[in-house]
């Protein structure tokens, strides 16, 4: 059995596209040049236990993000722009396991927990602090079973994603939870020349949300 425990902490950007800022607009979308460069701090640690080929990882994140770049839905159409403070927080866990031989499983959970935490230049809460982040799942999960006989491969993998709110100020019901389920099967093959050992060249056909869920 090992046990490992690591975290990481760091800070990151991300600029406007040319899309965000100069797209001139159509019957859809519409650009926002005053949208600002978003920035965030971020903090993740972990704890891994491992045995033989099973795995099972806790995680936890937490970020604090300055003019969140979002889309949101304006009278013309889809528009940009910035939320000035935002908080997110993300725990999980994540376990996968070899059943037997060739055939694996792994499931994962995310719990989501993403607020508006803007304030006024005076330092009052803004009109929507406190509010649910828009288009942002309260939790998700994914399960999965492989299974591999020598070249060939199959799959089966259901995922959930969990409810969203669609406007900043949640005056109306959140958008419903939904499920999918999708299959995959294929096969992969070990190219003769020893110059591409280490690579291998893989064929599949993916069927997405196989049973039509709306």
């Amino acid at each position: 059995l090992a046990v490992k425990l690591g975290g990481s902490f760091g800070s990151s950007f991300s600029l406007p596209s040319f899309y965000d800022l100069y797209w001139k607009g159509d019957f859809q979308t519409t650009s926002n040049p005053e949208l600002r460069p978003e920035g965030s701090v971020n903090t993740l640690s972990h704890l891994l236990f491992s045995y033989l080929d099973n795995s099972l990882k806790f995680e936890y994140e937490y970020s604090r993000v300055t003019d969140l770049i979002y889309w949101y839905r304006s009278i013309t159409g889809w528009k940009p722009g910035n939320i000035a403070n935002a908080r997110v927080i993300n725990y999980g866990f994540t376990f996968n396991s070899r059943l037997y031989r060739d055939i694996s499983v792994g499931f994962s959970y995310v719990q989501t927990d993403a607020v508006n935490k803007s304030r006024r230049e005076d330092g009052t809460p803004s009109d929507f602090y406190g509010k649910k982040l828009i288009y942002t799942p309260e939790n998700s999960y994914t399960a999965e079973l492989k299974h591999v006989y020598k070249h060939l491969f199959w799959s089966v993998k259901h995922s959930y994603t969990g409810r969203q709110w669609s406007t900043l100020d949640q005056l109306i019901p959140p958008l419903p939870s939904y499920k999918l389920t999708d299959v995959e099967i294929g096969f992969s093959s070990v190219p003769l020349s020893t110059f591409l050992k280490k690579s291998e060249l893989a064929v599949s056909l993916l069927i997405r949300n196989i049973f039509d869920e709306e």
